[in-house]
């Protein structure tokens, strides 16, 4: 793990030594990967794909902000709660974009574009609910989606669990990568469609009902 979280960091940090993680966002450092980060990061250049039962405090989201970085995506949809949204474009990006080299933010929240680097939406899984965002994800036709606090997408009969296996079964070789700290709470369905999307072939779970 101390090797792969040098390389990445010597591949995707910035080199910024003078920052302002304690002194303007009373946040412990991020210039170093923490162990389950690391992990996540490597095995998703692997694998193209990860299903990640990631604790609290453990850095979901620098992982939202890097895994398109790492596995070379082109154009990206993040998915997270509502509530969370606007903390991570006004707070959280600028906080890790001291230590991180990080993608595009599209859809106009842009605040640089470094030509060569991922194209990211976030959207919120309500604008993936809406009446009006019946094709959201046929419009955007991103090859890559992240999934953060992704039990949001395990209710099968949900409009917007609906929509998202919709785009994977019409696009399949579409990456993802999803993790929350509650996968599950009552089945193995609660989960088996997002193990099946990322992982594929590869997947631990059934792949026919």
């Amino acid at each position: 793990l101390a090797q792969w979280a040098k390389e990445l960091k010597a591949e995707f940090g910035t080199g910024v030594t003078q920052c302002e993680c304690r002194s303007k966002y009373n946040r412990l450092c991020c210039a170093d990967l923490l162990p389950v980060q690391t992990w996540l990061l490597h095995e998703a250049r692997e694998t193209k794909g990860i299903l990640g039962p990631v604790g609290v405090g453990h850095g979901k989201t620098l992982c939202d902000l890097l895994v398109s970085m790492v596995v070379g995506s082109k154009k990206v949809v993040l998915f997270l709660p509502a509530n969370l949204k606007s903390q991570l474009i006004d707070v959280d990006w600028n906080f890790y974009a001291q230590h991180w080299k990080l993608p595009n933010l599209a859809g106009g929240h842009g605040k640089w574009l470094v030509p060569g680097r991922p194209s990211l939406f976030v959207l919120s899984y309500n604008e993936l609910s809406g009446t009006k965002n019946s094709s959201l994800l046929s419009e955007l036709k991103p090859d890559t989606i992240i999934l953060d606090e992704a039990h949001s997408l395990r209710n099968f009969g949900a409009t917007r669990t609906k929509r998202f296996k919709r785009y994977f079964h019409d696009n399949p070789g579409t990456a993802l990568f999803a993790w929350s700290g509650t996968l599950t709470s009552k089945s193995l369905k609660d989960y088996a469609h997002l193990s099946n999307f990322a992982l594929k072939d590869n997947s631990p779970t059934p792949l026919h009902y």
